[in-house]
């Protein structure tokens, strides 16, 4: 049985605060204003999927570390690997396929569906898939998905795997030390800079060596450093859009801090916020589906005033369109399909009480080793944001005319 490691829930409440944050720096910029808020999160808000990665192999290795070599846990493995993956995101697919359709009134005749929508739906890196154009950020799918059908190779041959991945991380730090760019997207996922940020979370798992908390000081001044070193004055899309630099920018700390909290959980040193919490259970929705979200709810605010206090509550009302916290419990995921005859009927009626009853986050499922037959916890949350906005979408849609906002057709 695995220990719950809480703290790497925090984690990816962080992560995907920092994503978040990032975009609605984006959104932010659209209005020009002279004092922004959010403008500093436009130099690393994303390496919010930088400690993604690193989390996402420590939590393959840790909740398999008892199974490696019974190749019979290997198709239980993918099952909940891909049930955890594509009922969301279909969900946020759709969700923002409405938003550029009802919303934007944006013509979608011209795609090229054909070629487009296997790869789209599948995450698979086809040669002639374009961009995905309503969720842009899916393609750290992708990614996700080549290591959790790598790491499957650890279910047959532990010893042969940890190999393979040694060389496979050996292949990746020559792509990158000579330039080299595949042609093909399925090679370029493959030996791409973000493999190391997996494997390093593997190694963090695989040999749990006690991290001290003053690890963060040096990993905290090579990042200052490097970005100070490798980004330009006035430009920041250079790390963004070079995965080499930002593996070597960001990796080392995200993996340090990976390892310091793990450690201090361990020893009983590390307190867990419950708010963070709260944005862990459900940071793969959110993740997923903010973007279409804030969207809409920056088109419901054109018109409000961008000085600086009106901005900072449009900032703060933003934000809180992606909180979890807002959707009623009863919605969320989870629900209490696995409790059966009058508990069930009872449960479903008076909401699910965290304090009474509390449900064991994704996490602290898959570490406790327990069989789950229930709805993912993101799954519901995924379902209600759709069903939140299909509710609301007339009044964005008679918001969002060209009479009341001009400037719609730019954007």
């Amino acid at each position: 049985m695995h220990e719950s490691l809480r703290g790497l829930q925090v984690l990816r409440g962080v992560a995907c605060l920092l994503v978040v944050v990032y975009h609605l720096e984006q959104y932010e910029a659209k209005f020009g204003i002279g004092t922004p808020f959010l403008s500093a999160f436009r130099w690393f808000g994303y390496a919010g999927v930088d400690l993604f990665f690193v989390l996402s192999g420590f939590v393959i290795a840790h909740a398999n570390r008892n199974r490696l070599g019974q190749s019979r846990a290997m198709p239980e493995y993918l099952a909940k690997r891909l049930w955890r993956i594509f009922p969301v995101y279909w969900s946020a697919w759709l969700l923002g396929l409405a938003v550029t359709v009802w919303v934007y009134g944006h013509d979608v005749s011209h795609i090229d569906w054909a070629n487009a929508l296997p790869g789209w739906l599948s995450l698979m890196p086809l040669e002639a898939t374009p961009p995905n154009l309503f969720v842009p950020q899916a393609r750290t799918l992708t990614f996700e998905l080549f290591f959790y059908a790598a790491f499957s190779l650890f279910f047959f041959a532990p010893r042969l795997a940890g190999g393979l991945f040694i060389l496979w991380g050996g292949a990746v730090a020559i792509r990158l030390a000579t330039s080299y760019s595949p042609t093909h997207p399925a090679v370029d996922v493959t030996l791409s800079a973000y493999v190391l940020e997996f494997l390093a979370g593997l190694a963090l798992a695989f040999r749990p060596v006690p991290i001290p908390r003053a690890v963060l000081l040096p990993a905290l001044a090579w990042l200052i450093v490097a970005s100070v070193l490798f980004n330009t004055p006035g430009n920041s899309n250079v790390l963004p859009e070079n995965p080499g630099l930002r593996v070597l920018v960001f990796g080392p700390f995200a993996a340090a801090i990976v390892a310091v909290v793990v450690t201090r959980e361990r020893a009983g040193r590390f307190r867990t916020p419950r708010w963070l919490l709260w944005l862990g259970d459900a940071s793969y929705s959110i993740y997923l589906a903010h973007m279409p979200i804030a969207y809409a709810l920056f088109l419901l605010t054109l018109r409000w005033p961008h000085k600086r206090w009106p901005h900072l509550a449009w900032c703060l009302f933003i934000a809180r369109g992606d909180d979890r916290r807002r959707v009623p419990l009863a919605l969320r995921g989870r629900a209490a399909v696995a409790e059966t005859g009058a508990k069930a009927s009872q449960t479903a009626r008076r909401g699910l009480d965290l304090k009474s009853h509390r449900m064991k986050t994704p996490g602290e499922a898959v570490f406790a080793g327990r069989r789950v037959s229930t709805i993912h916890f993101d799954h519901g949350f995924g379902v209600t944001l759709m069903v939140i906005f299909l509710s609301l979408r007339r009044t964005i849609t008679s918001m969002a005319t060209p009479a009341f906002c001009p400037a719609i057709a730019a954007m």
